[in-house]
């Protein structure tokens, strides 16, 4: 006797492998993607056995086998198989309408072999006087468990239409399984018609098809969540697209879950916030430096003498537009780094020299305040060259340095020492100030960041400073990190890479800001960025 077995799954490497298995002299197996195929197939060729998955697109298996109960009665064995551990539940309630089921991936072909022969032979042991009443309680049990598991469906789908956000969800083969109405509009699909289809058929953008079906492989645990940015050729719009890999109870891949949000609108506001921080800077630069000529030509060549609370005032005016000045360079410098202007120049330089220059003000100003500021470099021996661009690299220490004399109380200390090993140079800035919590920690190195209350604040800034010193160095393949503890000081620790060569003289482009932070002020002022 011929024995007839309908395989449905929407893997084609499930139907591949079940059909090779299976295989067996008077047997004959006919596999289908979809239960709507399967059906119409068996209404032509009645089978002994059918073999399904649960989590299908269209016709779900429980809709599956209910329709078998239906249409064909109770002597058709039915064996479920899923990938999702969560289903197995599901399955044992539809124990009187299912022989057995099995968990994908089959890891005991000869198990999947003898479950298959004794569910078939069971459904042929079946009485004729049990028929009747096997047939109501075979119905019964699948009909519930398909009307249950429409109504979670039906719930899920409830909260996904809801969401703004585009959602799908897509097999190993890049079929789409679900799409929430946000996702079909996005992919300019039709929800219904698209499910059960590759994307690369549907005509989805080439850069947002590749981001959503390039996840990180499936044994890299870190990294099975995965966030990119496209922006589509068709309509211009950006998008952020986040990725996660759906894996079954082995560890397996099973399919790739996506949320792509459309950031557009924000893509805009920044571009926006860029440009008026450009105008901005522009527009002021221009005043400031006829305040700051002015208040210098007055303190040198005052028309009287002057006398000493004049010359306290016009000193006070000086250091404030100064002041002002050093602000408007950071916002310039912040409108560079928004619009990835870092990281471009890299040639190795001699590190010593660079951390002199940049720290040279620092030392001014602590002197002022009578705290201790030291520079340690190694004594002897080849120069120490990294690699980068040296005024981006002195900005940052200039930044770094500034900030542990802002927060050292007069008469402490600041401490800067130079050491390297086989890859990095680092340079380590030790205070005494006031020390930072740990909860803190994380948070000083984000753009306007201010630790004091802004009403009541003894330190003057803008919460610029760290933050670009950070973004700086990782433009050039570096890093800052601190280590800290209230009221006992802080250590800041920059890393840059080690340079392969030694240093071929300073660049032309760093060797002009060098000019530059030597006079006046004493502050390297970063190139302006135009409109």
């Amino acid at each position: 006797m011929v024995e007839r077995i309908v395989i449905v799954d929407d893997e084609e490497g499930i139907l591949a492998l079940l059909r090779r298995v299976l295989r067996a002299p008077g047997r004959e197996i006919e596999v289908y993607p979809t239960a709507a195929i399967a059906l119409a197939a068996m209404r032509r060729v009645r089978p002994d056995l059918v073999i399904t998955d649960l989590n299908m697109p269209g016709m779900t298996g429980y809709d599956f086998i209910h329709a078998v109960r239906e249409q064909f009665g109770p002597r058709i064995g039915v064996v479920v198989i899923t990938a999702f551990p969560t289903m197995v539940s599901d399955a044992d309630a539809v124990e009187n309408g299912v022989g057995a089921y099995l968990r994908k991936p089959f890891t005991d072909l000869d198990l999947l072999r003898s479950t298959v022969s004794e569910v078939i032979e069971a459904s042929r042991r079946l009485p004729d006087e049990e028929m009747p009443e096997r047939y109501r309680r075979h119905l019964a049990a699948a009909d519930t468990a398909a009307r249950r598991q429409r109504a979670g469906l039906s719930r899920a789908d409830a909260v996904l239409d809801r969401i703004s956000d585009a959602i799908l969800i897509a097999d190993r083969q890049g079929r789409l399984l679900q799409v929430n109405p946000a996702a079909a509009r996005l992919l300019g699909v039709d929800g219904e018609e698209c499910l059960g289809r590759p994307l690369r058929e549907l005509g989805v953008d080439a850069q947002l098809r590749k981001a959503i079906l390039d996840p990180a492989p499936p044994d890299d645990a870190e990294h099975r969540k995965v966030g990119r940015r496209v922006v589509l050729e068709a309509s211009g719009r950006t998008c952020d697209v986040t990725t996660a890999l759906l894996v079954n109870a082995d560890g397996g891949a099973a399919g790739i879950f996506a949320v792509i949000e459309d950031v557009s609108a924000e893509v805009r506001v920044q571009e926006l916030k860029h440009h008026y921080l450009t105008v901005l800077a522009h527009e002021l630069r221009t005043p400031i430096t006829s305040l700051t000529n002015f208040a210098a030509v007055f303190e040198k060549l005052g028309f009287a003498p002057m006398t000493a609370r004049q010359q306290q005032m016009v000193t006070g005016v000086r250091r404030q537009v100064q002041r002002l000045e050093h602000q408007v360079d950071k916002l310039i410098l912040l409108a560079r780094l928004e619009r990835g202007d870092f990281g471009a120049r890299s040639f190795p330089f001699e590190v010593g020299p660079a951390v002199e220059q940049a720290l040279a003000t620092c030392q001014a100003d602590a002197l002022e305040r009578g705290i201790a500021f030291t520079i340690e470099t190694p004594a002897g021996g080849a120069p120490i060259v990294a690699s980068g661009d040296a005024d981006d690299f002195r900005r940052a220490l200039f930044e770094v340095g500034e900030n542990a004399v802002k927060f050292t109380h007069n008469g402490g200390s600041v401490r800067v020492t130079v050491e390297t090993d086989a890859r990095d140079v680092f340079v380590r800035v030790v205070d005494t100030g006031i020390g930072i919590e740990m909860r803190d920690q994380a948070t000083i190195f984000s753009t306007f960041k201010q630790l004091e209350d802004p009403l009541t604040r003894r330190h003057a800034g803008a919460g610029l400073g760290l933050g670009l010193a950070r973004r700086m160095l990782e433009a050039v393949g570096g890093r800052i990190d601190v280590t800290s503890a209230p009221a006992r000081g802080s250590t800041f620790t920059l890393r840059v890479p080690r340079a392969s060569r030694p240093a071929c003289g300073t660049p032309p482009a760093a060797a002009a800001s060098i000019a530059a932070s030597t006079a006046g002020t004493g502050r390297g002022k970063p190139e302006e960025v135009t409109a």
